[in-house]
């Protein structure tokens, strides 16, 4: 190589590490306003006039104008490292209301918050209270009290105890449990599906906790109940199929006839009466194998319903 041609190539690099170094310091001096600012918060700053809202890192999910994949991927950092302070601003962070036009978005965040906590037992002796609270809290969107139950659920009786954190205690049990009937018998949610949630909630529940907490939660919704399938009280119609099932998952014989009735009545609602023959299989009672058979039996829209019923009588007990 010439001494020319090196001397050209040694100015090439010298001119390239003058452009990096350039761009280096306009990146230092550029207003911290990326992903990557956002994405690790320790003093925010609203946007346009530098105004310091909080110190804290999880303030930001409660940040509205930020798109809602960052925020998400902030609420996916949520572990079980983290301290009592940290917990104690997402749990406030659950009550934030959201901007109009930004409620779908929040609720998302809020989903994620609640399950990271759940998953890695963050502020494990408060989790139960607080979600338990915004279950029971009249004032709360339906979305947020119909998420609280879903997640509580979850907490004092998971499927898998031996493998995840999940509330031991067994009066924080017996408190959530009251939240979770409380919010079945509002009036305000009569028109909604929190409900018909919170009823198939705690059938799941019930599969997994001793009968001495669960009597009392199922002796508090017998009035209730009854209304239901009544007719009397008000009560939207997925919540009408959604307590049919859950006392039938539970094998509740007092609403045996109730269920049977609803079966073999052919002027019932349809999504009542599909309900209501498929539950019967859960009792799997010798008295409505007739029924059943009957019913499959028939070109109908609940042939496949009775059938499901009849299979369940060989692996109920």
């Amino acid at each position: 190589m010439s001494r020319k041609t090196l001397i050209a190539a040694f100015a090439t690099v010298l001119l390239l590490v003058a452009a990096a170094t350039w761009m280096l310091r306009q990146a230092e001096e550029r207003p911290h306003s990326s992903a990557a600012r956002e994405l690790h918060p320790r003093s925010l700053h609203r946007a346009g006039n530098g105004e310091t809202i909080s110190k804290s890192r999880w303030d930001i999910l409660t940040r509205d104008d930020l798109p809602r994949h960052q925020r998400l991927e902030i609420a996916r950092r949520i572990s079980a490292s983290l301290g009592p302070d940290d917990a104690g601003t997402l749990f406030t962070a659950l009550r934030h209301t959201p901007r109009s036009g930004g409620e779908e978005d929040w609720y998302v965040i809020l989903n994620e918050i609640m399950e990271q906590m759940r998953r890695h037992g963050l502020g494990s002796d408060e989790y139960s209270a607080h979600l338990g609270d915004l279950a029971a809290d009249p004032s709360m969107p339906e979305v947020v009290r119909d998420y609280a139950i879903q997640h509580l659920a979850l907490w004092i009786a998971p499927g898998n105890p031996d493998q995840v954190p999940h509330e031991e205690n067994p009066g924080h049990i017996a408190q959530s449990l009251l939240h979770i009937t409380t919010a079945i018998q509002d009036p305000g949610l009569s028109g909604s599906s929190v409900p018909g949630t919170a009823l198939l909630a705690l059938a799941d529940i019930s599969l997994h906790l001793p009968q001495e907490l669960l009597a009392p939660a199922w002796r508090s919704l017998e009035s209730y109940l009854n209304g239901v399938f009544s007719g009397e009280s008000p009560a939207h119609l997925s919540t009408r199929v959604s307590a049919i099932q859950a006392v039938a998952r539970t094998r509740q014989q007092q609403y045996l006839p109730v269920v049977r009735a609803f079966a073999s009545d052919e002027t019932a609602d349809a999504s009542v009466r599909l309900s209501s023959i498929a539950s019967l299989g859960f009792y799997a009672s010798p008295a409505d194998q007739p029924l059943l058979e009957g019913i499959a039996s028939r070109n109908s829209r609940f042939k496949y319903a009775a059938r499901s019923a009849l299979g369940r009588f060989a692996t109920n007990p």
